[in-house]
């Protein structure tokens, strides 16, 4: 549910599950309009954010989007196949799924919640490991030149599979972020935002040598468009 142009999106910086699911996908694309509420593709894809084929092993996807009305959108995608982009004879198969669904409650106010759920075949000793994102965000935008958004987020990944620091069964790491949007101008956006991190383990540079299990950013931006 995130652009990769950042001014599309609701809050500034990315989530944990743009991070941790593919930026991008390599390969063919089919899609089928059945009316204004349904919408299908079926994809064959190089692999997990891979844009040179560097094994015979391909992955597929699909994506369906179901527009009830106006004001609700609901997209479902996944991708099956080799994960890891190892060379042939070493297939670790991904399954992955991606549901989220965008809710326009009124003229001002819109929410999105979001779940991301992976496994993936053999790892190491262990026959499947798993990993899950959830989100949750809320947009306030009572003038077209304002904007104000909320969003929770955790990540989920005992067993490494996408992140890995070391301490199996402990990589767990929540988020909560606040954005103000102002645009003077119709091609003009300032952005500030606030993001608090806490995690299980300590993995957040703290200093020279020195992690802490918490960290908070502040970010903004002036973007012109043209």
């Amino acid at each position: 549910c995130e652009s990769a142009i950042t001014n599309i999106n609701w809050t500034l910086t990315r989530s944990l599950c743009a991070e941790n699911s593919p930026y991008f996908e390599t390969g063919a694309r089919l899609t089928y309009s059945m009316n204004s509420k349904w919408t299908f593709a079926a994809l064959v894809l190089n692999g997990w954010q891979n844009i040179v084929d560097n094994n015979s092993n391909k992955a597929g996807g699909t994506q369906i989007v179901f527009v009830p009305s106006d004001k609700i959108t609901i997209n479902s995608s996944s991708f099956v196949g080799e994960g890891r982009n190892l060379p042939d004879g070493q297939v670790r198969l991904r399954y992955f799924h991606d549901l989220y669904a965008i809710f326009q409650l009124n003229d001002n106010l819109a929410a999105t919640i979001l779940l991301d759920n992976g496994f993936e075949e053999k790892f190491d000793s262990i026959s499947e490991a798993s990993w899950m994102t959830y989100m949750a965000l809320l947009r306030y935008k009572p003038s077209e030149n304002f904007a104000i958004c909320f969003r929770f987020e955790r990540f989920l990944d005992p067993a490494g599979v996408i992140v890995s620091t070391g301490t199996p069964g402990n990589y767990q790491v929540s988020g909560l972020s606040m954005n103000v949007d102002f645009s003077p101008a119709k091609n003009v956006l300032l952005r500030v935002e606030g993001k608090t991190f806490s995690s299980v383990d300590d993995i957040f540079p703290k200093g020279k040598d020195v992690l802490s299990d918490k960290n908070f950013l502040l970010t903004t931006s002036l973007a012109v468009g043209f």
